[in-house]
Order: C-alpha cells, then sequence, then structure tokens
C-alpha cells in the first residue's frame, strides 16, 4: 500500500506540472496578445460597428485631409480623465482617434483639466469651455467646439 500511495503521488505531482505549465503558457500567449492588439494603429482596433458608421471617418473627408499641409491640434476636455471619459458613455474620443489615425498632420490629445491646471489658460475661452468641449488648434486659428 505504501508503494501505491507513493506512485499515486508521484502521478499527481506531475499531473499538477503539466496544468502548470500548461496554464503558464496560455498566459504568456494571452500577455503576447494582449501586446500586439495594443500597438495596431486605431483604424485597425477601432472598428466602427455602428449602422450609421457614426465613428467612422468618411472618405471624402479622407480626401480633404490628404490635401492639407497644416499640423491640427485636438484637445477633448473632460474632467477626471479617460475613466470619466469612459462613464459618460460618449465615445467622441473613439473617432477623434480615428480621425488622428488618417492623417500625420492631426493630433489628438485628452485633457483632463484638473490634472494640467494651466492648460485652458493660454485660450481667452473664459468660462465657455465645459467637459467634453472640443479645442481645435492649428497655427491659423483656434476654435472652441461647445459640448451640446
Amino acid at each position: 500500500m505504501n508503494d501505491s500511495n507513493k506512485e499515486y503521488r508521484s502521478r499527481m505531482s506531475k499531473n499538477g506540472l503539466i496544468t502548470l505549465a500548461v496554464v503558464a503558457v496560455l498566459l504568456v500567449i494571452l500577455i503576447a496578445v494582449n501586446l500586439v492588439a495594443s500597438a495596431l494603429p486605431a483604424d485597425v482596433k477601432n472598428i466602427d460597428m455602428t449602422d450609421n458608421k457614426m465613428y467612422s471617418v468618411t472618405d471624402s473627408t479622407k480626401r480633404e485631409l490628404a490635401k492639407t499641409d497644416t499640423a491640427v491640434n485636438i484637445y477633448l476636455i473632460c474632467q477626471g480623465g479617460e475613466a470619466a471619459l469612459a462613464d459618460t458613455g460618449v465615445h467622441l474620443d473613439v473617432f477623434l482617434d480615428n480621425l488622428a489615425a488618417v492623417s500625420n498632420k492631426i493630433t489628438y490629445t485628452l485633457i483632463d483639466p484638473l490634472v494640467k491646471t494651466d492648460f485652458l489658460a493660454k485660450y481667452d475661452f473664459g468660462t465657455d469651455v465645459s467637459d467634453l468641449s472640443v479645442i481645435v488648434e492649428s497655427p491659423l486659428r483656434t476654435r472652441l467646439i461647445k459640448a451640446s
């Protein structure tokens, strides 16, 4: 009985090690897939599944963007940053990511005015800036698009 008990424990230890190895390999694969997916450009990883393609950049917009030589900075103002934006249910950031992915002249940045307290001071918008407002800035002009 003693020998069969040792044999049983040996078999269980071997099975446990095999299970542990399989779990470790699966974890490494999962992490690798996640790293590859996060490195994909926005136009590949942000697939617009809405009926009216609400978050997609149209072909005519792509053509117009290809013609411009002007750098454009787009700032989405959201108190609380990404976490607060996710809580709003507004997916404007997805569209702005897609827009920036279409042209290397466009940059998009999410601004939390509670963290970057001096950011809005360089603009003369007064109290017109509210949560989910967008600032579009180029060398020619700067425009505020208020959240509605």
